[in-house]
């Protein structure tokens, strides 16, 4: 029974401290649907909670031995007998209070610094793309290729997104490329805008509405 429990155990933390090096990883790169959709519970699948639960875990873990560590200097001798009836030495606790309270607000912060993240990206795509259509209402001739062209990148997202039968829905609207394709359909209504104007008014030079 001991061997089962201590195999367990050793296959969690070998889990545990896994996810957290995907996590760190995923976060790095900023493009993890996972990462972001932690801002909607809905969101995330059962495999994604377990993972992040880990990850969790292990951040955890390494903030108490962390602390635990940089209070080496604390003699064992400080601590107390708890409610339990045990002593519990005052390095330990404060690692505890520490790893608690400093390890989930920093956890809230690197969540919150994902999400940034990705709204930043897509801000900065935005922005590109907007500075291009500007560009594009001065020589109009390029207006149709920006049309096509947004309309095929539309595409190819929808289909990542909502797959071959382009089902819509809620969940997946609150994700990265749901976010990325109501991006590309802005930039198309505005360049089909740019494009009507120019065919009403004859003026081979648009005007960015």
């Amino acid at each position: 029974m001991k061997l089962v429990m201590l195999t367990i155990a050793g296959v969690t933390s070998t889990a545990a401290f896994m996810s957290l090096c995907v996590y760190i990883f995923l976060a790095v790169r900023g493009k993890s649907v996972t990462l972001y959709s932690t801002s909607h519970t809905s969101l995330l699948s059962w495999r994604q909670k377990v993972f992040l639960a880990l990850a969790a875990l292990a951040f955890l873990a390494c903030m108490y031995k962390g602390a635990e560590a940089m209070l080496w200097w604390m003699p064992s001798t400080w601590g107390g007998v708890d409610e339990d009836g045990e002593y519990q030495t005052l390095r330990a606790s404060m690692a505890s209070l520490f790893a608690i309270l400093g390890g989930l607000a920093f956890i809230q912060f690197i969540d919150a610094a994902t999400h940034n993240k990705f709204f930043l990206r897509l801000a900065s795509e935005r922005a590109r793309e907007f500075e291009r259509i500007l560009k594009a209402s001065i020589n109009t001739w390029e207006l149709p290729m920006l049309s096509k062209e947004y309309k095929e990148k539309l595409s190819t997202i929808e289909s990542e997104a909502y797959g071959p039968n382009g089902i819509r829905s809620r969940i997946v609207d609150l994700r990265p490329e749901g976010g990325r394709a109501q991006m590309y359909r802005e930039l198309i209504f505005h360049v089909e805008q740019l494009e009507s104007k120019n065919k009403a008014t004859g003026n081979p030079v648009g005007q960015l509405a």
